[in-house]
């Protein structure tokens, strides 16, 4: 599946890979003239947009703004679809109910910087990065790691018991 964010229709659209010629999956409008990040799971489709996130749930079509307050950066869902969010400052986990409700917000990681990528290993341990800097968080938010320009080698002998 891959999606196209529409900058003059202000639509993101999904389209299968899994046929050809591409079928197109689902379509849903987003606030704001630029959306520059999105994650996906199973049932929602998350999209940044300024200081919001937009939950569009894959089931009932149906679209809903959440405020954070802050400028999210990164989305990303984990192995337990659960929603992880990077903005400056902070990682926070959030598990969603429904598209209705406002997430949960599962723990808060404080970082440093605000990180560029987010992902997650299949261990459940966060993975995040910033310039030179690599932050690893335990599944329950814990702060495992924090690497400033550190190389490669010196980096590897730190995760390594």
């Amino acid at each position: 599946m891959f999606f196209i964010s529409h900058q003059e229709e202000k639509r993101v659209v999904g389209y299968s890979t899994d046929q050809e010629p591409f079928v197109k999956e689902f379509e849903f409008d987003r606030p704001g003239n630029k959306t520059s990040h999105l994650a996906v799971s199973p049932e929602y489709i998350v999209a940044v947009a300024k200081s919001s996130l937009i939950f569009y749930n894959r089931v009932t079509q149906k679209t809903v703004v959440h405020t954070l307050g802050r400028q999210p950066g990164q989305v990303h869902f984990d192995n337990t679809n659960c929603l992880l969010v990077s903005s400056v400052g902070f990682i926070k986990k959030y598990r969603i109910k429904n598209v209705v409700d406002d997430p949960v917000e599962l723990w808060c990681c404080d970082v440093n910087n605000s990180p560029c990528s987010v992902t997650t290993m299949e261990n459940g341990l966060v993975i995040a990065a910033h310039k030179d800097a690599l932050y690893v968080i335990s599944e329950q938010g814990k702060l495992l790691l924090f690497t400033h320009n550190t190389s490669r080698s010196k980096l590897s002998q730190q995760l390594v018991p």
